[in-house]
């Protein structure tokens, strides 16, 4: 039965060659196009992943205040005290810069869009006069604004740099209160 049909296709398509042309070309095209669209779409796929990643919204529970309030000191010691791992952070905006500051000694580990740290980052992190995270074209913006001193992330966000919570508010020039307390994902059994 096979046989047949396609003798009978190839007779026609030998007397209308330009439709088997076309026919040919069409499948092509609609392969290519069917390929293309796939690999845009898991490039796509995998930067907003990345982008909730680095933004800090992929996973996590987050405690912010109400409209153009901030989250209190004493939310934060409440919440520490009931045994609940939250950290809080500071987040503004400085010459176009979003400035993320961070504790780095209760931020939770992996994911965020947050750096990992090691012992030498805390402690440049918390001795005078800080340390600045960033992309090295943001920290070029910063550098002569501030005391901290600059290290280079290439990982982080684009137009990020983040540092300790005590030198984003003189940086932000921010009194007190948070911007929101970011939730461990991993809480004491006694919490779920």
């Amino acid at each position: 039965m096979t046989g047949p049909v396609l003798w009978a296709l190839m007779g026609h398509w030998r007397r209308n060659p330009l439709q088997l042309f076309t026919v040919l070309a069409g499948l092509a095209l609609a392969t290519a196009l069917w390929s293309g669209v796939q690999a845009i779409n898991a490039e796509a796929r995998a930067s907003y992943r990345l982008a909730a990643d680095i933004l800090g919204s992929a996973d996590r529970a987050q405690i912010t205040a109400r409209v153009g309030g901030s989250v209190s000191v004493a939310d934060y010691v409440a919440l520490r005290r009931g045994g609940w791992r939250v950290s809080p952070v500071l987040e503004g905006r400085y010459d176009g810069i979003r400035i993320l500051g961070i504790d780095p000694l209760t931020v939770p580990r992996g994911g965020g869009g947050l750096p990992e740290f090691n012992r030498t980052d805390i402690g440049a992190f918390l001795t005078a006069p800080g340390l600045i995270l960033g992309r090295a074209e943001v920290l070029d913006r910063l550098r002569g604004r501030t005391l901290a001193g600059f290290e280079t992330r290439p990982l982080l966000a684009p137009n990020t740099a983040v540092m300790d919570i005590a030198v984003a508010q003189e940086l932000l020039d921010v009194d007190a209160g948070w911007t929101r307390l970011m939730v461990d994902p991993k809480q004491p059994l006694v919490q779920v």
